[in-house]
């Protein structure tokens, strides 16, 4: 009967003293306090947007590389004309006309 609640005990001893010293040495996975559990999420969520960042530029940039040179001109042409008609509109069309400020007032 002591063996088994003897072993058990063995086993967490084990386990916690190699949780803390990893812990110690700065690699675990659990970080201490709060301000480090923020930080380091944040840290992540950095090195996923720029990697994201980067993997579409090179995406759009290998698209534009394949196409021809006719194609090519056609798309920057189309490019530089949705910017100029949409210099000045931040608000998309729909939220333009259906907004709240331009419905039509009732009369009482």
């Amino acid at each position: 009967m002591p063996r088994p609640i003897l072993l058990a005990v063995l086993a967490l001893t084990i386990l916690t003293t190699d949780a803390n010293s990893q812990r110690r040495r700065g690699g675990g996975q659990t970080p201490k306090t709060v301000a480090e559990s923020i930080k380091s999420a944040e840290e992540k969520e950095a090195e996923r947007e720029a990697e994201l960042r980067t993997g579409w530029n090179g995406a759009q940039e290998r698209h534009i590389n394949k196409q021809d040179k006719a194609t090519r001109k056609r798309m920057k042409q189309t490019a530089r004309r949705s910017l100029r008609h949409r210099t000045g509109r931040d608000v998309p069309w729909w939220k333009r006309i259906f907004g709240k400020r331009n419905r039509v007032r009732v009369r009482r």
